[in-house]
């Protein structure tokens, strides 16, 4: 009788379901006495709008220190910068007809930026070195996981990453080699940036190449891009 229940689909529907809640049940964000504090969200705030948009958060481990990114102005600096750079390219772009354009974020009603403090449930020691992977589904089990919102995060653990992004959700490990001179900015459309590739190239694969036809091949790249 046994056997038989266990090979019905709608038993073995039943089964998985609960598995997974029983595995997946115990993935809840921390509110720590220590993080509590003024001017911090631990949820999604109210939208003011409709529209399709990025909701930013500040992601912790159980042990990693609190910098403070998401009440000390640090990440509504960096992201303002990004969509001022933002505005800046694609009015000059030449497919954009002198419109600018910037990236539309997630703010509440109060005009400021909505950013969300999420504490997770597990060391960084105990969390898979490619982390997004863990944090995307703690965040759908948090219930953040509104379909018109892409999820990116500020992440305050090391990894073996800078940075990773799926589908609905990326992040960026501010405490990773790679990422901690926030300041640092390559423009990878600039002529001298492409002419030290196109240098770097003829080295490694020991071709010979002119000045003439290196500066005008540097300058056609430059162009399109």
């Amino acid at each position: 009788m046994l056997k038989k229940f266990l090979f019905m689909p709608r038993a073995f529907n039943l089964i998985l379901v609960l598995s997974i809640l029983i595995l997946t049940g115990n993935a809840n964000a921390e509110v720590l006495p220590k993080d509590k504090k003024e001017g911090r969200y631990f949820t999604d705030q109210p939208d003011v709008s409709n529209d399709y948009q990025i909701h930013f958060s500040y992601v912790l481990s159980l042990d990693n220190k609190d910098k403070e990114w998401d009440i000390n102005g640090k990440m509504e600096e960096i992201l303002k910068k990004v969509n001022d750079h933002m505005l800046e390219e694609t009015a000059k772009h030449k497919l954009s007809n002198g419109i600018a354009q910037k990236y539309k974020y997630d703010y509440r009603a109060d005009g400021k930026l909505d950013i969300t403090f999420i504490r997770v449930d597990k060391k960084q020691s105990k969390i898979h070195k490619y982390r997004n992977n863990y944090i995307a589904d703690f965040f759908w089990n948090q219930k953040m996981n509104n379909p018109k919102k892409i999820y990116y995060n500020f992440v305050a653990m090391s990894s073996v990453d800078g940075g990773e992004a799926g589908v609905g959700l990326g992040s960026t490990f501010i405490n990773n080699q790679y990422t901690t001179k926030t300041e640092t900015r390559v423009n990878i459309e600039t002529e001298a940036f492409i002419t030290k590739v196109l240098e770097n190239i003829i080295t490694a694969k020991t071709v010979t190449i002119s000045d003439e036809a290196k500066a005008n091949t540097a300058k056609a790249l430059a162009g399109v891009m």
